[in-house]
């Protein structure tokens, strides 16, 4: 939790530098540069509400609400599938969708994006569980709200998966 919450501070008072004096003072400028879309280079970048996600998913844990290989499955769908989706929407992507909002995403993105969140779920919590998040995950992906989808994809997905498992009771992962 120490280790989270001290990333969150190093990553927040990294980005205000980027924001503020400008990207070439930003220590992950080199990474910052690709993954920033247009709106967020004079705004929060998407990897600190990532990592709120993360500390807030292992919260849940650490109360001992959810197990920790859900909270792992929503924090890995949230890192990869979202970025393996904009890598490959961008770089094969030709079939444009506009989704609910007004963003325009490609199918080939969605496809790999869904397809990666399943087989994170799958390794992690098992078939069932892996359905939930991935739908959990496309449907967070495709009708964007006001709150970034970095945000709400781990901490969603650990919400459902926990509840989900307390109430309907299946074994979480593969091998249980």
């Amino acid at each position: 939790m120490f280790g989270l919450i001290g990333a969150l501070f190093f990553m927040i008072i990294s980005d205000l530098i980027r924001v503020l004096w400008g990207p070439e003072y930003s220590m992950f400028n080199f990474l910052t540069k690709s993954i920033l879309r247009n709106k967020e280079y004079n705004a929060v970048g998407p990897q600190i509400y990532l990592v709120i996600g993360a500390v807030f998913s292992y919260l849940l844990y650490a109360v001992g609400w959810v197990d920790i290989m859900i909270v792992y499955s929503g924090l890995l769908i949230a890192c990869f599938s979202d970025a393996i989706a904009v890598l490959i929407g961008r770089r094969f992507g030709n079939h444009k969708v506009e989704c609910i909002g007004g963003e325009t995403k490609t199918i080939e993105g969605f496809i790999a994006g869904i397809a990666c969140s399943y087989i994170i779920g799958l390794l992690t919590v098992g078939p069932f569980y892996s359905i939930i998040a991935t739908l959990i995950f496309f449907l967070l992906d495709y009708f964007p709200l006001r709150v970034a989808d970095n945000i709400l994809n781990p901490i969603v997905i650990t919400i459902v998966l926990g509840l989900l498992s307390y109430f309907i009771g299946f074994p979480i992962g593969i091998y249980n």
